[in-house]
């Protein structure tokens, strides 16, 4: 009676670890859903003063449209658009100013970014 006792015991823990792990993936469904509509960046790495909104930015945070990044003095960073097929990395340099905008035309939807302030580079690789 041990035995079978241990069995079903063991079926049921499978039971609940595979439960649990399905709802995490129905967790990841809906954040993918949530993601804002337009153009999202990604920033790959800071240097220095990196601000958006009054808050100091580091790597791996998402930038969105509504957001004007900003450097000090010293500072330099990468942002990498997530939404693009082809790799598109865009570097600010020192006391830049840059906003990502987005215009839907059709099914697809164009990048823009406009620097309000310093330089920036932009790198885009072919698909």
């Amino acid at each position: 009676m041990g035995t079978n006792n241990q069995i079903i015991l063991s079926i049921l823990t499978a039971i609940i670890v595979l439960s649990q792990f399905l709802q995490c993936k129905d967790k990841a469904k809906v954040s993918d859903e949530a993601k804002p509509a337009g153009i999202t960046a990604v920033l790959l790495f800071t240097v220095g003063d990196v601000s958006a909104e009054q808050k100091k930015l580091t790597a791996g945070e998402i930038i969105t449209e509504s957001e004007v990044v900003k450097l000090g003095k010293k500072a330099t960073c990468d942002l990498q658009i997530r939404e693009s097929e082809a790799e598109v990395i865009i570097r600010l340099k020192a006391e830049s100013e840059f906003q990502l905008h987005s215009k839907k035309v059709g099914d697809a939807r164009n990048m823009q970014g406009f620097v309000k302030a310093g330089n920036v580079l932009f790198n885009v690789q072919k698909n």
